[in-house]
């Protein structure tokens, strides 16, 4: 597993590396497979969020939709893509030691003319 040989530090490290995500990078899949997203301000608030981050207070004020212009679905979006995308390529290019690592964040701005607020 790609994890246990970064964490091993078994891996070719003569190599430079480059990692990221997109800023939204959950917005496809939420779009296209369907998830448990949220289906209303209310159902966000309470159901989804607390769930999610263990009702962590800290985080939930990160992710408060009153921080994503009042839309709801984008800050679920930003929730679930930092959470699984960007903090563990951010963690991965950190076990990285001694050779060179090019970490990258895209940050194209989406339409969100789909979802409603």
């Amino acid at each position: 597993h790609p994890l246990e040989a970064f964490l091993s530090g078994n891996f070719n490290h003569n190599i430079s590396l480059l990692i990221g995500a997109n800023r939204d990078e959950f917005l496809l899949r939420a779009i296209y497979e369907g998830t448990h997203a949220p289906i209303s301000l209310d159902d966000y608030l309470n159901r989804v969020l607390p769930i999610a981050t263990y009702n962590n207070t800290q985080i939930q004020a990160l992710y408060n939709p009153n921080n994503f212009d009042g839309n709801y679905t984008k800050a679920f979006v930003a929730f679930v893509s930092q959470g699984y995308f960007i903090c563990n390529a951010r963690r991965m290019a950190g076990y990285m030691t001694g050779q060179s690592v090019y970490l990258y964040t895209y940050e194209h701005t989406l339409e969100y003319f789909i979802f409603s607020t």
